[in-house]
């Protein structure tokens, strides 16, 4: 009986969520055929689970939280390199696709918004991104620091196809559906509550995602992998290296990794 009241408890909570998901769709500026498509995907998605039914996709370790906030540069010597904190939601068996889309949703929506005070062009701004990373075409270099979130991007795109090609079948399909519905999550986000012209960029966002999807399911091509854009990726940088170089390891602060062990004892974790 709890079982069963703690999952009507959650479901409402879902539920309540998505309503409040589709009230900021009902209120967005776009055009109407694109308002109907992102409220019909909230409700059915058949077309997609049906061209998807049959194939692999990828499972593993993730954080489950991973955003700006959990990462810290930490410096040691000569040395500078990231360290993850927060492990509260980690665990194992299911897509790391979310953890990676995360990631870029935190460089369009932290890191490029907040170095740019105009919100309307901020907007402008992450849709010539978002089109150029698509499209893979590298964009003017007027601003390093759009240059810089295009880079970045294009890294965790193509490193996540790299990394997942023998564990699933669709990688860059799978990474853009989380990208998809982690991008649709932060309109209820509170750092946009408030902000109609951020939230209309979040669901501008969403909606550019949405038909990326459609058309690798569209034209069949559900095998796709991102191959990123040379142009603006270095040769020497650590995350194009191969497969073959031995991955770092996570780095686990002394004071969380005897809960972290207990909770998942079966994850390697050094």
């Amino acid at each position: 009986v709890l079982l069963l009241k703690r999952k009507n408890f959650f479901k409402h909570i879902c539920n309540c969520f998505i309503e409040r998901i589709k009230e900021k769709i009902h209120g967005w500026d776009g055009e109407s055929s694109d308002k109907n498509s992102l409220l019909s995907i909230l409700d059915k998605q058949e077309k997609w689970r049906d061209a998807l039914k049959l194939k692999k996709f990828s499972i593993g370790n993730y954080h489950g939280d991973l955003n700006y906030r959990n990462i810290l540069i930490v410096q040691e010597g000569e040395n500078i390199f990231p360290k993850l904190i927060d492990f509260a939601s980690i665990g194992k068996g299911k897509s790391p696709a979310k953890d990676w889309a995360k990631l870029e949703r935190e460089i369009k929506f932290r890191f490029l918004r907040d170095i740019m005070s105009d919100k309307n062009a901020f907007r402008e701004t992450l849709k010539e991104l978002e089109t150029a990373c698509d499209d893979r075409k590298p964009l003017p270099a007027n601003n390093p620091h759009i240059s810089e979130a295009q880079r970045l991007i294009s890294l965790i795109r193509r490193e996540y196809s790299v990394k997942t090609n023998n564990i699933s079948d669709t990688p860059h399909l799978e990474y853009l559906f989380f990208l998809f519905y982690t991008t649709l999550a932060f309109i209820d986000h509170e750092d946009v509550k408030g902000q109609p012209v951020i939230q209309n960029s979040v669901i501008d966002s969403a909606n550019r995602i949405f038909k990326q999807i459609n058309k690798l399911i569209d034209s069949g091509r559900l095998d796709y992998k991102y191959p990123g854009i040379k142009e603006i990726e270095p040769v020497s940088s650590v995350i194009a290296q191969p497969l073959t170089t031995p991955s770092m390891p996570l780095v686990i602060p002394e004071e969380y990794k005897n809960w972290i062990i207990n909770r998942c004892k079966n994850m390697d974790i050094e």
